[in-house]
């Protein structure tokens, strides 16, 4: 059954034989929504790019995902050493217990907490001050959620600076 929303291209006859598991991961991945039935996609198949127009109307300006930020860096209070499982809406890769002694596990647990929180709840539940100022020029974060935390937290912006510059 197709769907119908303005602003929705449709593909016209598509037979690809794909696993509906791949194709969805691929599409997903990239930004499309897709619809299709009987592991297939085939005619019906819908896609929708999440472009949206930039302030001047052009094309190709990305869609932007809201990302959870503190009023107040000292609000983030949470554990700095010890074991911590994250719930599954922040960490669904069944492994989400980290050992925040380990070095590569609390990079892991920022990261995904970072890009994961729905609200600065979750910022002030498992993030704490000290650690995220230590560890923000080794975070890997998308350009969006770094320059949202920079913009808010000048000190964090001089920190990605001086390390850039070392």
């Amino acid at each position: 059954m197709p769907i119908a929303h303005s602003g929705l291209r449709k593909i016209q006859d598509a037979k690809v034989k794909l696993p509906l598991s791949n194709t969805l991961g691929f599409l997903l991945g990239r930004g499309w929504w897709a619809a299709s039935s009987h592991g297939q996609v085939r005619h019906g198949l819908i896609l929708r790019r999440m472009d949206t127009a930039d302030s001047q109307g052009a094309a190709g300006a990305r869609y932007r995902r809201p990302y959870a930020v503190p009023e107040r860096l000292d609000l983030l209070r949470g554990p700095s050493s010890g074991t911590v499982r994250l719930p599954s809406y922040l960490d669904w890769s069944g492994n989400a217990v980290y050992d925040l002694d380990a070095p590569g596990r609390v990079v892991d647990l920022y990261r995904a907490v970072l890009i994961e929180a729905a609200s600065p709840q979750d910022l002030y539940a498992y993030l704490d001050e000290r650690v995220l100022r230590r560890l923000w020029a080794l975070l890997w974060l998308p350009a969006q959620l770094r320059r949202a935390w920079e913009q808010r937290f000048p000190v964090l912006a001089e920190i990605s600076r001086v390390t850039a510059t070392a």
